[in-house]
C-alpha cells in the first residue's frame, strides 16, 4: 500500500508531465492572463480553450516570427508563450484580457516585446502586420489588430490615421555575436 506522501509524489508528478503538454500550457497561460487582467483591473477573461483555437487559428506558429511553437520545453527559444498585443501595463488604457487582444508567441520575442507598443519591436511608427499575420489570419482579425494597435498609439499621443498600417517582414532576433569575415590586408 502507498503512503500519503507516495500519492502526493505521483499526482504533482502527474501534474508536472501535463503541464507539458499542449493543453497543460494553454492552461496555464490562461490562468496567468486571468490573473494579470484581475490585477490590472482589465475587462474580459480568456478560456483555455479559446486559445486552443488560437493555436489552430495560427497554425501552430508564432504569429510574430511565423517559426513553430512548442509546449514541452521552457527552456527552448520556441517555447510557446502568451503574449498582449496591448500589454497589460501599458498606460494607454486599451488593454483588455479578452482573446482578442492574444497572440501566441516565442518566449523570447515575448520577453523582447514586454510592454512596448508592437510597432516599437519593428521599428515602426504605424500599426504592424507581420507577413505570417496576413497569410493566416482572417481578414476580420487583422482589422482587429491594427484598431488594436491604432487605439493604443493615439491613447499614446502618437499622430496616427485610421486605417493606416505598414507590413512587415516576420521579426527576426538580430544576432549581434555572429561571426564576420574579415579580410586581412597582406603586405
Amino acid at each position: 500500500m502507498e503512503t500519503e506522501q507516495e500519492l502526493k509524489q505521483q499526482v504533482a508528478a502527474r501534474h508536472r508531465s501535463y503541464r507539458r503538454t499542449l493543453s497543460g500550457r494553454l492552461s496555464r497561460a490562461a490562468e496567468s492572463a486571468n490573473k494579470l487582467a484581475k490585477e490590472q483591473g482589465l475587462e474580459g477573461r480568456v478560456t483555455t480553450d479559446q486559445l486552443k483555437d488560437l493555436f489552430q487559428q495560427q497554425g501552430g506558429l508564432c504569429l510574430l516570427t511565423g517559426r513553430s511553437l512548442t509546449a514541452d520545453n521552457p527552456d527552448a527559444d520556441s517555447h510557446l508563450s502568451l503574449d498582449h498585443i496591448v500589454a497589460a501595463n501599458c498606460k494607454s488604457g486599451v488593454a483588455t484580457g479578452s482573446v482578442e487582444n492574444m497572440a501566441l508567441v516565442r518566449l523570447p520575442i515575448n520577453r523582447l516585446k514586454y510592454s512596448l507598443p508592437l510597432c516599437e519591436l519593428f521599428g515602426k511608427d504605424l500599426p504592424v502586420l507581420t507577413r505570417y499575420m496576413t497569410e493566416c489570419l482572417s481578414e476580420d482579425r487583422q482589422k482587429e489588430i491594427i484598431d488594436l494597435q491604432y487605439r493604443q498609439l493615439k491613447a499614446l499621443g502618437k499622430g496616427v490615421v485610421k486605417g493606416q498600417f505598414t507590413k512587415v517582414g516576420n521579426y527576426r532576433r538580430r544576432n549581434t555575436n555572429r561571426r564576420t569575415n574579415k579580410t586581412k590586408n597582406i603586405k
